[in-house]
């Protein structure tokens, strides 16, 4: 099932609750996308959205969309935390070029060098495993060409490893290294270097930046990335006072094309998280992903704080 996330962002154009004349944007076009925004809650093809346009590091537009929570009637607002997934692979890049710029590796550098575990990782080629023909590096974990799946081809042999692993799947361990070490002794479904595929990589760049930087990859992001950025609604669960805060997640189902809740999923951030996801387990609301979002945009620094050279 295809889960939906009432998330959407944009830092070429935003806008507010109220609409602003912005020299050099359209109103004409972003009345249209208001529209189309509208349309997508109206029909239920998505439970919520939070539009946000940023324009020279300043908030020109911001619009919120339908219900958080359908059941409860609880609308999206401004400061609707949200389960952003994917979007965390950002922040995790991110987090490991900050060490780049302090020296610690170079981009080229075999992964195996920083965790051994990877050193007799195998792979997968015509039916049986074979050696590495040249190690995986940090370029290859960055730009998902290290070898490694997701375990969504249901006609892949590694993806159903990924699948079957410690009887609950890869996502049953309890932490990052775990996860780790037990990668390492599933075959990579490819060569490295040798082919593109969207992957838990970013996962294994958010085990290095705790082993470059010796402190775990959840107090690396708080300390070096979140708070000096001013982005305190980040993180990877939601405490219990900002519940009421939190989007139920949604998808679609398929008999009488509504949309449902997953709770199990939308639960996950509500108690504390110890497996420290890179590649999707952040939580944040949009004004915090702005602020990311907008220092990317300013070549690395907002408001004095220089995250990235």
């Amino acid at each position: 099932m295809a889960v939906i996330l009432s998330l959407i962002l944009s830092f070429s154009f935003s806008c507010k609750n109220s609409v602003e004349i912005v020299t050099s944007l359209s109103l004409d076009t972003l009345k249209l996308a208001e529209m189309k925004m509208q349309s997508y809650t109206d029909s239920g093809r998505l439970s919520g959205i939070s539009v946000l346009v940023l324009k020279d590091g300043e908030t020109v537009h911001q619009r919120t969309f339908g219900l958080a929570h359908i059941e409860e009637e609880r609308a999206v607002e401004e400061n609707t935390i949200f389960r952003i997934y994917s979007m965390s692979k950002p922040i995790t890049t991110a987090a490991l070029m900050m060490l780049y710029d302090a020296g610690k590796f170079q981009l080229d550098d075999p992964v195996a060098g920083y965790i051994p575990v990877f050193k007799e990782t195998r792979v997968w080629e015509n039916g049986k495993e074979v050696d590495q023909k040249k190690p995986f590096t940090i370029r290859h974990l960055l730009t998902h060409t290290a070898g490694f799946c997701y375990g969504w081809d249901p006609g892949s042999h590694v993806d159903s490893l990924y699948n079957s692993a410690s009887a609950g799947g890869i996502w049953s361990n309890t932490s990052l290294e775990e996860l780790i070490r037990l990668l390492a002794t599933l075959p990579l479904k490819n060569q490295p270097g040798t082919k593109y595929e969207y992957s838990v990589s970013i996962d294994v760049a958010g085990y290095l930046v705790e082993v470059l930087s010796g402190i775990s990859f959840d107090q690396f992001l708080q300390t070096r990335l979140f708070d000096p950025l001013g982005m305190g609604d980040t993180g990877f669960d939601v405490p219990e006072d900002d519940w009421d805060r939190l989007a139920m997640i949604y998808t679609k189902d398929s008999e009488s094309n509504t949309l449902i809740p997953v709770e199990s999923l939308t639960n996950g951030v509500r108690q504390k998280v110890t497996l420290f996801s890179g590649g999707g387990g952040l939580v944040s609301t949009i004004g915090d992903y702005g602020k990311f979002g907008q220092m990317l945009l300013n070549g690395g620094e907002l408001n004095g704080e220089r995250i990235l050279k």
